[in-house]
């Protein structure tokens, strides 16, 4: 997005001044401002997550998202909604700063500053001495603006542009665009293999044991073995040496081989034009490995959480090996019984009634149906941490962990 069109953007923002903030939305790094005026309602975004973040205007409704609760949003949520907008601007010596100022129901100056560059993308709010921003704020730096492009993409082209990135079926140019990086990235790890292979040299460390097999002296050994000998040790050693250090570089040697042979291959698969099926792949999510192996076993909360129980030893382990770091580990505490899992998402949080069910879950299972009866109406522990936090312990073969930086939940039976 270049200055002239964010210039645009600014000024087109500036006809909806005195407008009233309706809507305040918020979904990872996106800031939709909702503003009603007396024929139409527009939208005014910050996009501070993208690689290419930008200031955005459109009378379309928003995506739906779902509901966050950072500290910026509550902010704007408690003092700004109801309030008027009064106009946007840009800091020119800043390049891509735009400024969006607000007075509040209560009558203060509220402004939203977003720093839309790609790697030091930010949302800043102000209110009198309050401040809050999306992530720490880092120092601007003026920029010197040389000249404007000769073309200029208007409002809404910048606008739909925008939307089709955001959309997770990526276009066919797109996919080509990825590959095209990947090819890249793939070609530089093949030369880089190449030149290794030159350095792995294993026939001089065996030409070198062999002459001191031969000849078991250390005395006028040839120029081109030399370096390969060391006169400290003895000949026993040194045959020792040259013969584990030659089949060091046979075994690396023929290791890279192998990955040369790989990446020759993959590269060549990249090379071949992009199809529908090779779309589809892209797009389609990928089942979890752990629903996969867990029939039977497995509940499902919804599109996001599922929950898995071990049914012995060999099984616990395997789902915990298979388990993404985030992913929350669950067992009674101090008793034997099963591992419990609950797969979710990267940094979200399991609801509370989720975790007790599975929680109670995992104790049933770990009681024969008489303890369970027994076990009416008594409390129980619950432990759970994130599966970062959890390892086998190596060799016992009852299915035993470590653990650490764990919870206890209380559960009556």
């Amino acid at each position: 997005m270049t200055f002239v069109e964010l210039d645009s953007l600014v000024d087109l923002a500036n006809h909806y001044q005195g407008a009233v903030v309706e809507d305040i939305l918020f979904s990872k790094g996106l800031l939709y401002l909702g503003l009603q005026t007396e024929n139409s309602k527009q939208w005014l975004i910050f996009d501070a997550q993208s690689a290419k973040p930008g200031f955005y205007l459109t009378g379309e409704r928003p995506p739906s998202m779902k509901a966050e609760t950072k500290p910026l949003l509550l902010f704007l949520k408690a003092h700004l909604k109801g309030g008027n907008f009064l106009e946007a601007s840009r800091l020119e010596k800043f390049g891509r700063v735009v400024v969006l100022t607000f007075e509040t129901p209560a009558g203060e100056k509220l402004e939203i500053e977003g720093h839309l560059f790609s790697q030091n993308k930010n949302i800043l709010v102000r209110r009198g001495k309050s401040k809050i921003s999306l992530v720490k704020p880092k120092a601007l730096q003026e920029v010197e603006i040389k000249d404007y492009p000769a073309e200029v993409r208007s409002v809404a082209q910048l606008y739909r542009e925008w939307t089709a990135e955001q959309d997770p079926k990526k276009p066919i140019k797109d996919i080509a665009s990825l590959r095209q990086k990947e090819l890249e990235k793939k070609q530089r790890g093949l030369e880089k293999l190449k030149e290794s292979l030159i350095e792995i040299q294993d026939e001089p460390w065996q030409r070198a044991a062999s002459w001191l097999a031969l000849h078991r002296t250390l005395e006028d050994i040839p120029l081109d073995l030399q370096k390969y000998i060391d006169i400290t040790l003895s000949v026993q050693e040194n045959i020792q040496r040259a013969y584990s250090l030659a089949k060091q570089s046979k075994n690396k040697k023929t290791g890279s081989l192998e990955r040369v042979a790989v990446l020759e291959r993959e590269i060549s698969d990249l090379n071949k034009p992009v199809t529908a099926k090779d779309i589809e792949a892209r797009t389609k999510k990928k089942p979890d490995s752990l629903l996969l192996d867990s029939k039977g076993r497995t509940k499902v909360f919804n599109a996001e959480i599922s929950a898995y129980i071990g049914k012995n030893a060999s099984d616990n382990l395997n789902l915990l090996r298979k388990a993404k770091p985030w992913y929350l580990w669950l067992h009674a505490k101090d008793m034997p019984g099963s591992h419990g899992i609950i797969s979710l998402p990267k940094n979200k949080t399991v609801p509370d009634e989720i975790l007790r069910e599975v929680a109670r879950w995992v104790l049933k299972v770990s009681l024969s149906a008489k303890q369970w009866g027994e076990w009416q109406g008594l409390k129980q522990q619950i432990i759970y941490c994130e599966c970062r936090f959890v390892s086998p312990i190596k060799g016992d073969k009852l299915g035993r962990v470590r653990h650490k930086n764990e919870r206890v939940l209380t559960l009556i039976v």
